[in-house]
């Protein structure tokens, strides 16, 4: 692998698409390498006034929140300081446990296995503040399985990650 130098270039898309679209795809590459050397062009406080480099997932517009609000009522304490998007994250996620473990007939003894496993593992991913990437991510899979769209296997750096099994972000 290398990067191929402006003349390789051209003559590729000179080749294939004509001379004035090879110094165009040219002329932009090199437009935008500099925009990204200096990028005083981004505001971050208009882009990103949060700060969060991520969006947030609404989880007031999902079909089961009234189901989620009467959950949040009984959750421990020490959960209540969490966001909407993580308490929805592990709402679901045991939701879907419970589910697994009615699927695979798991004996009682190895359920306990799983639920810290699983704890363990919201903890991580709300520390890295990832729990409403792991919603959108589980809600446009599950939107393109219910549509034909062909999503392959799974999606993104939470390949052995259970929770991620148990939204369908992954299969197995």
């Amino acid at each position: 692998f290398y990067l191929k130098s402006g003349e390789e270039i051209k003559s590729f898309f000179s080749r294939n698409f004509g001379e004035e679209f090879a110094q165009s795809v040219c002329d932009n590459s090199v437009y935008f390498a500099n925009l990204c050397e200096v990028p005083d062009w981004i505001d971050p406080k208009y882009s990103n006034p949060t700060g969060k480099e991520l969006p947030s997932f609404d989880v007031t517009n999902e079909v089961d929140y009234s189901e989620f609000v009467e959950w949040k009522k009984n959750i421990h304490e020490g959960f209540a300081k969490l966001a909407d998007d993580s308490l929805y994250l592990r709402f679901k996620s045991f939701q879907n446990l419970d589910l697994f473990f009615q699927k695979n007939k798991l004996a009682e003894d190895k359920k306990q296995e799983y639920i810290d496993r699983v704890e363990e593992e919201l903890d991580t991913l709300d520390y890295c503040g990832v729990s409403s990437y792991m919603l959108i991510v589980a809600d446009y899979i599950a939107w393109g399985k219910a549509n034909g769209v062909s999503v392959g296997p799974g999606r993104g750096s939470v390949g052995g990650c259970f929770v991620g099994h148990l939204l369908g972000i992954h299969d197995a």
